[in-house]
């Protein structure tokens, strides 16, 4: 039924945005730990480079998620929690 797969898909894009949502906050609000005056030591930096790349990786691997709780997040470094 063509109404029912639109209506289907219209709910999983409203669902991925709300997740990209999230997603994209979890980068901002880690976005200084990337910058050239970052007082991280170059370990810090390379744990939240592999952080930001699993948070912008997540699309690609969720699995049907039906809100942001359902989403495996990646775990911040430790300077970031």
């Amino acid at each position: 039924t063509p109404l029912y797969s639109s209506a289907a898909s219209d709910v999983y894009k409203r669902q991925l945005g709300d997740i990209r949502q999230v997603r994209n906050r979890k980068l901002f609000y880690s976005d200084w730990t990337v910058g050239a005056d970052s007082p991280l030591t170059d370990s810090q930096k390379s744990d939240a480079l592999a952080y930001r790349r699993a948070l912008r990786d997540i699309t690609s691997t969720l699995d049907n998620p039906s809100n942001t709780e359902d989403v495996s997040w990646p775990t911040p470094p430790s300077f970031l929690a």
